[in-house]
């Protein structure tokens, strides 16, 4: 295993471990956090879809 993986798999662990703790110590907290988490990470890939589209249109106004 490179060094790269050794990182990879420690930024892992440190992430799952990190969320195990936010679970049990806050859960009214970090079910929030999730929450808002899941619904941007939504929003995100909508923004970039419409972004896209808006990029298409543009190139095939200019074409015209």
């Amino acid at each position: 295993m490179t060094i790269v993986g050794v990182i990879l798999s420690f930024r892992q662990l440190l992430y799952e471990a990190l969320n195990s703790q936010l679970e049990e110590r806050i859960p009214f907290l970090y079910g929030t956090i999730r929450d808002v988490h899941e619904h941007n990470a939504g929003a995100q890939v909508r923004t970039l879809l419409l972004a896209s589209w808006l990029k298409k249109l543009v190139a095939e106004k200019v074409k015209i």
